[in-house]
């Protein structure tokens, strides 16, 4: 996933985390996904904005819905 994928779009960074060099730069943060692993993973993306703040938390409601 590239920056420019992410523009408009609300997700849930987990970003207080210890600075880190990696190959592409400094880290300071992720992006929380979901998924089995490899290259199956999805980009936790919430429909709402809720007005979250710094240090809120997140709580996941797990099950199949459809």
């Amino acid at each position: 996933m590239k920056a420019e994928d992410l523009v408009g779009k609300y997700t849930v960074i987990v970003a207080n985390m210890k600075p880190r060099k990696m190959r592409f730069g400094m880290s300071e943060g992720m992006l929380l996904v979901a998924g089995p692993g490899d290259k199956n993973l999805w980009l936790l993306e919430p429909q709402i904005c809720i007005n979250a703040f710094l240090s809120s938390r997140v709580v996941l409601i797990l099950g199949c819905f459809g």
